[in-house]
């Protein structure tokens, strides 16, 4: 039985330590969202989106913090599942059309290396969201699936020859902000209300993972 709960214990600890490197990872797709509309008159947005996932994810924290299982009897439970699975299908559309629109105007080769940089920088972001909606006591298959559905829309769209993603980027990435704090802070607030010792050099070192693969990919 000790062996069990020191197995446990192990696996815990690996997890945790996991999303404390994605974390700072994570920051760095946030700082750059921010960056870009930051000379922009969405910047006001931009901040409240933030502020308001981490409002959000301290109330989560709370209220799954303390043997609470059951989701959907509170606007704590409903607001950040639908922005979070929202961003989660307005973010990958994006991306989707994104890459259609670098195939035409940029060649094979461009659209195929910047295809690339899309999942590379999808599988990190989604492996992230997963571990978030646990908390949530929401399945992985509604974070893969919402993706994939919106990767879908937005290649229809770039091959249907329309610019609807690319006129309304800014709200995709509002969303995709206040994403992006509530699953930080969120990580956070929880690993404090069960007094897991949180390793800031782990922060750190995912945060020179980040900036390393947003040089390489541009992507957030």
């Amino acid at each position: 039985m000790q062996i069990i709960c020191n197995m446990k214990l192990l696996s815990h600890k690996k997890i945790e330590q996991y999303r404390i490197v994605m974390g700072g990872l994570v920051a760095v797709f946030a700082l750059r969202v921010f960056i870009e509309l930051a000379p922009t008159i969405y910047l006001g947005g931009a901040v409240a989106a933030s502020i308001f996932g981490v409002l959000m994810a301290r109330l989560t924290a709370k209220h799954f913090g303390h043997d609470h299982h059951r989701v959907g009897d509170s606007a704590i439970d409903m607001i950040p599942v639908a922005v979070l699975i929202f961003a989660n299908i307005a973010h990958p559309a994006v991306d989707g059309f994104t890459v259609i629109e670098t195939l035409r105007l940029g060649g094979l080769i461009a659209g195929m290396l910047f295809a690339g940089s899309v999942v590379l920088h999808e599988f990190i972001r989604q492996s992230f969201l997963i571990a978030a909606f646990e908390v949530l006591h929401i399945d992985w298959k509604w974070v893969v699936g919402t993706a994939l559905l919106g990767i879908s829309i937005g290649v229809a769209t770039g091959i249907g020859g329309a610019n609807f993603f690319h006129r309304y980027e800014v709200v995709a990435d509002i969303a995709t902000l206040f994403s992006y704090s509530f699953v930080i802070a969120e990580f956070y607030f929880v690993g404090k209300e069960h007094s897991v010792k949180r390793g800031y050099m782990l922060f750190v070192f995912g945060i020179l993972i980040g900036t390393a693969i947003t040089l390489i990919t541009k992507a957030h």
